[in-house]
């Protein structure tokens, strides 16, 4: 367990460098670039454990890691969309969604023990708490707010890293860890690097390049805090993992509050707390 709360600080500490630096970057250079860094760092690593990344490639189930790569890719090209302009503490909500969705693929399709005098009411409370933020939102909308825009993004990402890590729980079973974040890493590259040529704006790039050290910083900390999350999520489960997890989306939503000066109000609190709850109860 020491791992996985390892890798939600680590998580955390990611998503508040993502909101520092994305407003100064075009997204997907942004992306681009810390993935570069991020790709050498991991074949470092896993030359240095002396992998052999072609033979790998033509074992028998390898498309299961291509599958959770492709997944995990969509669900951060939505995650620093939605960051770009959009609040910080609202992931909170969201990734507590997706520990719901890994504890009924668990509870469905998992031989792992769920008590279901628990688990429906975990459920009940999970959605009240989404249903009451959602009312909270419509109330504080602005005019001219993207809402709609917003939530889809979020959905998106919710499904993909949800998806990603079903699929990487099953990978695991036959590759180690380095092979899944090498992978993971090498896809975002090449997808961030062609939404960079297709979606490239030379008015929006500022600032960052591929010499600047906010990248650097970026590429040093989701490559730990990857390999710390897989290695927990190998000798655990895709809800363990998940529910553990909970510390990212409590760290984030106060992480804005207070980094950021986002406001948040009384229900805001309410609606994490019955989430919150909803998501204990699955370990119950």
């Amino acid at each position: 367990m020491a791992w996985l709360f390892l890798s939600t600080l680590l998580f955390t500490f990611n998503n508040v460098l993502w909101k520092k630096f994305l407003p100064v970057s075009f997204t997907f250079k942004l992306v681009f670039i810390r993935a570069v860094y991020s790709s050498l760092l991991l074949l470092l690593l896993y030359r240095f454990m002396d992998g052999n990344f072609f033979r790998e490639l033509s074992t028998p189930g390898f498309y299961i890691i291509l599958i959770s790569c492709v997944l995990g890719a969509m669900g951060l090209f939505a995650l620093v969309s939605y960051l770009k302009n959009g609040r910080l503490y609202n992931l909170g909500y969201y990734n507590m969604a997706g520990t719901a969705l890994a504890g009924l693929y668990t509870f469905f399709f998992v031989k792992e023990k769920l008590q279901g005098f628990f688990f429906m009411p975990a459920m009940l409370l999970l959605a009240i708490g989404y249903l009451f933020f959602i009312h909270i939102k419509n109330n504080q909308k602005k005019e001219g707010e993207k809402s709609i825009n917003d939530h889809l993004l979020l959905w998106i990402m919710v499904f993909s890293f949800t998806g990603a890590m079903i699929t990487q729980s099953m990978a695991l079973n036959h590759f180690s860890f380095v092979t899944l974040a090498f992978t993971q890493e090498l896809v975002i590259l090449i997808m961030a690097g062609l939404a960079s040529i297709v979606l490239y704006k030379k008015d929006s790039i500022k600032n960052i390049t591929i010499l600047s050290w906010q990248p650097i910083l970026m590429a040093v900390i989701i490559v730990a805090a990857v390999l710390t999350s897989l290695a927990g999520l190998k000798i655990t489960s895709p809800l363990a993992s998940a529910v553990f997890g909970l510390l990212v989306p409590l760290f984030t939503f106060f992480g804005g509050v207070f980094f950021f000066k986002e406001k948040a109000v009384l229900q805001h609190y309410v609606a994490m707390v019955l989430m919150l709850g909803g998501c204990l109860m699955m370990l119950l």
